[in-house]
């Protein structure tokens, strides 16, 4: 089975949801599940991203203002996952 996870931010000043995402996302790999992460591009990701551990995790660039979330290669790149 196939899991993606969207998330508005893989970076630690998501509030919390990275935290979550992360933490779930291992559980689901230890039980042998093909789980990978989507989420905003943020200037942090470049720092962080090896925290991952491994876990396939694809950002997309934000156009506009970053509080709207909006990244119209979001819904391709979910396409092709």
């Amino acid at each position: 089975m196939k899991l993606v996870h969207v998330t508005s931010s893989p970076v630690r000043k998501s509030a919390g949801v990275r935290e979550v995402v992360l933490g779930l996302a291992q559980q689901q790999r230890a039980q042998g599940l093909d789980v990978s992460v989507l989420g905003l591009d943020h200037p942090d990701w470049a720092t962080e991203k090896h925290e991952w551990d491994g876990i396939p995790t694809t950002v997309t660039p934000v156009k506009g203002p970053r509080a709207f979330g909006y990244s119209p290669d979001m819904a391709r790149v979910l396409r092709e996952m």
